[in-house]
């Protein structure tokens, strides 16, 4: 069918060499019809297949009909294939790959060629490359007709110059190229979208590479480092595949790095960037939430645990009380009983309270932000909500509150959440300390953060002991018979948690103790 082989095998070469690599693909093979024996024949290859001399390592010959590429020479019709793993006939040659794309190259309609493409990762090809394979299969084709008719002309490499064009214009991947003086030769309208939506192809115009990366690297987190890794991976003209990057607005790429090579020498480079942010994001929320359902598990199976230990308590009280009243109610007087009552409301009011505890900390470990609104605080409501909890909850101890150059304070926060750390922290310096003395409440801002510290003359807090009260039904050892559930701090904690707070204790025994607070104002 094709008097000139030779010419045949240029044209191949020619594409393997000088366009497919520029394509960031992985591996390509050329196949030539061989109609005598209804075969096609490896002529070209690009990646792992291809050998030094414009040769291929083990060409197969493979049947028309047979495997994918014998049914789209057959056929006449390319194919992608987005996982091999579902294709029985699929033809395992240097190694097992995951994704295909299959193109005839046709001359008057009859096929007398293939481009055969396939990818380590399933998905890989799209729409996109189906339209720029085709392309380069049809300028092929002209080339091959013309060749079969008359000698090879120089337009060749410039009409493969334009297939590279049109590669890039189709692509779906930023694309930037550059010569061996790191002279930008073109980029494509998707690399421009990706860093600036106002640039275009011919801003880039007369720029190096390092003018690029100066003029957008305030688009990375750390300019410098940016820089500095061009220079790197030009440094070991090494080929990199898959360098993620983040960027100052939350987005990621992954970034491949290609030194265009002629006769292994370096005559460019080749830059692809491709957007990765919804996989990354989408990987980095499974993440989270499986580690938060495994923290929630921990601290469920814990509280549960500590809890029926802690109930136990009171409930067994009651029920001893309530046996021992109706074992002996005729001996007893009218006092008596009422003592013994007494003791019953004891046992179920402290019950109700650290179940009340229990709720909230089981609130606030499944507390989803989306599905609550912040909103703002000004000094004046911050003053209002200690105010409240004083008269509400304490009404006979004195609060002095106290507030240095925050007059026009106001930030966004969670109100419930922040009420539930300043009820706890007050009334803990209420049980706490000698009710004859007055708690101090101090608010001030600093930099961009709030500080409330809150301040009594109490029996302090063991120092051995400071670090471990934050954790659940964990009280002081100096608390003797004073009422509490041990769950008060825990709640704080996880309160702040949830408002991206910090908080430290100052405490000295038998003089008292400082809580502060400190809240984000942004």
């Amino acid at each position: 069918m094709i008097n000139d082989l030779h010419n045949v095998q240029d044209i191949a070469h020619a594409v393997t060499n000088n366009v497919i690599n520029l394509l960031g693909y992985e591996d390509c093979i050329i196949y030539t019809v061989n109609e005598n024996e209804s075969t096609l024949q490896q002529i070209a290859a690009y990646g792992p297949k291809a050998a030094n001399e414009n040769t291929v390592n083990d060409p197969l010959s493979i049947p028309i009909g047979s495997n994918v590429v014998g049914k789209v020479a057959q056929t006449g019709e390319p194919i992608i294939i987005h996982d091999t793993d579902e294709v029985e006939d699929y033809l395992v040659d240097d190694k097992k790959r995951h994704s295909e794309i299959t193109v005839p190259i046709k001359v008057n309609s009859k096929v007398i060629g293939i481009i055969d493409s396939e990818n380590s990762r399933k998905n890989f090809y799209t729409e996109s490359d189906l339209i720029t394979l085709t392309t380069i299969a049809n300028l092929i084709s002209l080339k091959l007709d013309k060749a079969l008719q008359s000698q090879r002309s120089a337009k060749d490499i410039l009409e493969l110059q334009e297939i590279l064009k049109l590669m890039l214009s189709h692509s779906k991947s930023a694309i930037m190229m550059e010569d061996w003086d790191q002279k930008i030769l073109t980029v494509n309208q998707a690399f421009c979208d990706a860093f600036d939506e106002n640039l275009t192809p011919y801003d880039f115009e007369g720029l190096s590479t390092l003018d690029f990366a100066d003029k957008l690297s305030e688009t990375f987190l750390e300019k410098d480092a940016f820089i500095e890794r061009i220079k790197q991976l030009k440094s070991d003209n090494e080929m990199v595949l898959n360098e993620q990057i983040k960027t100052r607005n939350d987005k990621y790429y992954s970034r491949d790095f290609i030194p265009v090579k002629i006769n292994n020498k370096t005559k460019g480079y080749y830059w692809q960037y491709n957007d990765i942010t919804d996989t990354i994001k989408s990987k980095n929320m499974v993440e989270r939430s499986l580690n938060l359902e495994k923290k929630n598990n921990l601290l469920n199976k814990n509280l549960i645990s500590i809890a029926s230990h802690e109930l136990r308590t009171p409930i067994t009280s009651i029920k001893s009380t309530i046996d021992l009243v109706l074992s002996n109610a005729y001996k007893y007087n009218k006092e008596q009983i009422i003592h013994r009552l007494d003791r019953i409301k004891r046992a179920s009011d402290n019950m109700s309270l650290l179940l009340d505890d229990i709720m909230t900390l089981g609130k606030l470990d499944n507390f989803e932000l989306k599905d609550h609104e912040e909103i703002s605080i000004t000094l004046d409501d911050l003053k209002d909500i200690i105010k409240g909890i004083n008269e509400d909850h304490m009404p006979n101890r004195k609060v002095i509150i106290q507030d240095t150059g925050c007059k026009s304070l106001s930030f966004t926060t969670y109100k419930n959440k922040l009420y539930l750390i300043i009820k706890n922290l007050l009334s803990n310096a209420d049980k706490y300390s000698n009710p004859e003395l007055p708690i101090q409440v101090s608010i001030n801002t600093k930099s961009s953060r709030v500080e409330i510290s809150i301040s009594d003359k109490g029996i302090g807090i063991p120092k051995d002991q400071q670090d471990k009260i934050f954790r659940s039904f964990t009280r002081g050892s100096n608390v003797a018979e004073t009422k509490g559930t041990g769950l008060g701090l825990a709640i704080v904690k996880r309160s702040l948690d949830i408002l991206n707070g910090t908080m430290s204790i100052k405490s000295s025994l038998n003089k008292g103790t400082k809580v502060i607070l400190n809240l984000p104002i942004e």
